[in-house]
């Protein structure tokens, strides 16, 4: 899991950012229908999100979780971006109506989903190719 995401954050953030950026990943058994979920657990000096607490849900399989966890980061740069607000209603400056709109039609959603999954392949990838040059105990 540590691996996973020191990759994806390498991949979603710049270097200058995630020296200024804490993440803290746990496994709750209570997250309902969620996979997964972000929040927002302090700030910096100018008011930016910069300390997060990513919930995974600890039934899921890891693959699951892998992908939850790239899914959670993209919200994470979200926030840092300021393309998301905290509320969940603002995107990239414009006012969504989340009432209106569907979950999966959300912009930040339909991004998180899209990197998220790309993120997991990718890393899965390198995974493979880097285990496969070793000679890896893990056949």
């Amino acid at each position: 899991m540590r691996q996973a995401l020191e990759y994806y954050a390498c991949r979603l953030f710049t270097h200058q950012l995630s020296r200024h950026i804490e993440i803290k990943v746990t496994q709750r058994k209570n997250l309902g229908p969620l996979h997964g979920q972000v929040g927002i657990e302090d700030y910096n000096v100018l008011g930016q999100p910069r300390s997060f607490e990513i919930e995974l849900r600890a039934s899921d399989s890891l693959e699951d979780k892998l992908k939850t966890l790239g899914h959670e980061l993209v919200h994470v740069r979200q926030y840092c971006r300021g393309e998301l607000n905290e509320e969940g209603n603002r995107w990239r400056g414009r006012s969504i109506d989340i009432d209106s709109t569907s979950y999966f039609d959300l912009p930040w959603e339909k991004e998180a989903e899209e990197l998220g999954i790309q993120l997991y392949k990718d890393y899965k990838n390198v995974r493979t190719t880097r285990d496969g040059r070793s000679g890896s105990r893990n056949r």
